[in-house]
């Protein structure tokens, strides 16, 4: 049967120049933000999304993270609305090609993912994403990206 649950979603974002010899540069300023947003489950398959920051220059843009709560270090993250994404993190074949579509341009890169770990079921819980971005071969920057999830009590 399916369920959903209305959450509380921090968010926190930090990105990494890369150095020439490939180790961390200085971190960038991190994004941190709180929203809501809603766990549904059907048949095993999770789906947490949320609006994202319209501060952050992303208003009317949903983000789905899609996993199986059999294994749920597979993570899918779809963007749409204003911009549109698609990325992959998958530990076991961390090298995936990924889109992404803003003010009509279209962009393909891919994620290297170095770390997946994800314990959210609908009594909260968190997800943790550490990967790198490529272009054309390039890595371009290393990226930590942390959900806190939290119920906030409205069933639906």
């Amino acid at each position: 049967m399916p369920k959903t649950t209305n959450m509380r979603l921090k968010i926190r974002a930090v990105t990494y120049d890369l150095l020439e010899d490939g180790t961390d540069g200085e971190a960038n300023d991190p994004i941190e933000y709180t929203t809501d947003g809603r766990l549904f489950e059907e048949d095993g398959r999770m789906e947490l999304s949320y609006e994202e920051s319209a501060e952050l220059g992303m208003d009317e843009s949903t983000t789905t993270l899609l996993f199986n709560s059999a294994d749920p270090r597979f993570i899918n993250m779809s963007r749409s609305g204003g911009a549109t994404a698609g990325l992959v993190f998958n530990p076991e074949v961390p090298r995936q090609s990924c889109a992404l579509s803003a003010q009509g341009l279209s962009l393909e890169f891919v994620i290297y993912t170095r770390h997946v770990s994800n314990t959210v079921t609908h009594e909260g819980g968190t997800i943790e994403l550490d990967y790198l971005i490529e272009f054309h071969g390039c890595v371009t920057e290393r990226n930590r990206f942390r959900i806190d999830v939290t119920p906030t009590g409205k069933a639906l």
